[in-house]
C-alpha cells in the first residue's frame, strides 16, 4: 500500500533529523527538544508509526524506504526547502553547526534531489545560517 504524500515527508524528515542529531554523536538537550516538539508522538502515532510500546515500527521503515523513491520527483522545490530548513533547524538546535551535520544536510538534498546551486542558493536566504561552509557533495549537478 502506497503512503499518502504527508506520511512519506513525516517519515523522511524524521529519519534524517535523527542522522543529524546523531551526526556529532552526542545528543544535546535542545536536540531532543528539538526532536519533540518537530515530531510529537501523536504525529507519528496518527500515521500508524509506532507500536504498542511507542517505538517506530515497520510502516515506519517502509514509508522510510517509500520516501526515498518518490520525494525527490514529487515535491516541487518549495517543498523541498521546507524539508531543508527542518534539517538546519536540527543543526543549528544546540547552536553549533558540526561538518557531520552539513554531510547529512547535503546527502539530504541529493535524496530530494536538490543540486548544490539550488540547495547554496536557498541557504544563502535563510538568516540563521549566515556564512555556514557546506561540504560540497560529491556528485556533479551536470547530468
Amino acid at each position: 500500500m502506497p503512503f499518502a504524500l504527508d506520511q512519506l515527508k513525516l517519515a523522511f524528515a524524521y529519519s534524517i533529523v535523527e542522522e543529524i542529531v546523531d551526526a556529532d554523536e552526542k545528543v544535546h538537550d535542545a536536540e531532543r527538544r528539538f526532536l519533540a516538539e518537530k515530531f510529537p508522538a501523536t504525529s507519528l502515532e496518527s500515521c500508524g508509526f509506532l507500536d504498542d510500546k511507542g517505538e517506530l515500527n515497520d510502516d515506519y521503515r517502509a514509508a522510510v524506504a517509500e520516501s526515498l523513491e518518490r520525494l525527490g520527483n514529487e515535491l516541487d522545490l518549495q517543498e523541498k526547502f521546507a524539508l531543508i530548513d527542518i534539517f538546519m533547524g536540527a543543526s543549528l538546535a544546540d547552536g553549533e553547526f558540526h561538518h557531520e551535520e552539513g554531510n547529512v544536510m547535503v546527502w539530504a538534498s541529493r535524496l530530494l534531489a536538490i543540486t548544490s546551486d539550488q540547495l547554496d542558493a536557498h541557504l544563502d536566504t535563510n538568516d540563521d545560517v549566515g556564512s555556514l561552509d557546506l561540504p560540497t557533495a560529491e556528485s556533479s549537478d551536470s547530468e
